[in-house]
């Protein structure tokens, strides 16, 4: 086998080191808040699936504390299968979701630990499978799912939602799909704030329809013949 060109070497170490930038940034995008960025690196050599792990117990308890501030501001959680997701894949879903709404990894034993003696609780029996990305929902839930819908189509992927958590109740895959359907709150607001405005005009119609039905009345027994 003859020896590397040094252009052929050239070409080989920006290859390998565009791919461990990505892997890099990658990782770092989905490890959790408050999570240091060297943990992430360490991550990456082992793909998308070991995205914030952990490797000894402070770095361990370093996550279960991040999830567990994730899941104060969080309405919703729900998670879906990430076995066999790229990178590309991860980092898409990331983006396309709203503001508010996280995209994590999080291996179950610490997930369980983080959502103990909290509303989320009865999601720890569905943390069972060896990789699952959880989508933590501050707000836009409607939002959250609809881009989750949209992600699914795009890459074909067959597996969709495993459960979801939103109130202290564990929901399956079309319970959270139907919740994606109910209106948002802006969408609430605006009904109401619509109905406030129509208020008004429809009980000025009832005063009017009603002062002219006593006006027609007193005209008809002005007119009527005496008994």
């Amino acid at each position: 086998r003859r020896p590397l060109t040094p252009h052929e070497t050239m070409v080989r170490i920006s290859v390998l080191v565009a791919s461990a930038l990505a892997c890099v940034s990658g990782a770092a995008a989905f490890a959790p808040a408050g999570l240091p960025l060297g943990l992430a690196r360490q991550s990456c050599r082992t793909g998308v699936t070991d995205v914030s792990m952990g490797k000894n117990f402070e770095e361990k308890m370093a996550i279960v504390g991040a999830v567990k501030e994730r899941l104060s501001s969080s309405q919703l959680i729900f998670s879906t299968q990430a076995n066999g997701m790229t990178m590309k894949q991860v980092n898409d879903i990331r983006t396309t979701m709203p503001e508010g709404t996280t995209v994590m990894m999080v291996k179950n034993r610490m997930f369980k630990r983080a959502v103990g003696n909290s509303q989320f609780e009865v999601a720890k029996p569905t943390a069972v499978s060896s990789s699952n990305m959880w989508i933590f929902v501050d707000s836009d839930i409607k939002g959250s799912i609809s881009a989750f819908k949209d992600w699914k189509k795009k890459y074909k992927k067959e597996t969709g939602i495993n459960n979801g958590v939103l109130d202290g109740n564990l929901y399956d895959d079309k319970q959270v799909m139907a919740i994606g359907e109910l209106p948002s709150k802006q969408e609430l607001y605006s009904q109401i704030a619509g109905s406030i405005q129509v208020l008004p005009s429809k009980i000025a119609g009832l005063v009017k329809e009603a002062g002219a039905q006593k006006t027609s009345r007193a005209i008809k027994l002005a007119f009527a013949p005496d008994a």
